[in-house]
């Protein structure tokens, strides 16, 4: 399985990055983290799966 961590939670990165990770390639891909100067974006990310910011 592979890991990655996501820099930039803007709306790009949501959807073209964490989102696909999360739902359709959560059998190979681990989300482990996620960051963007805005805490709140980073938030966001969580609500599709990825470990909550904090």
């Amino acid at each position: 399985m592979k890991k990655f961590v996501q820099v930039g939670c803007g709306i790009r990165g949501i959807e073209g990055y964490a989102e696909p990770i999360l739902k359709d390639f959560k059998e190979h891909v681990q989300l482990c983290g996620v960051y963007d100067i805005n805490p709140k974006r980073a938030e966001l990310v969580s609500f599709y799966g990825a470990p909550s910011a904090g």
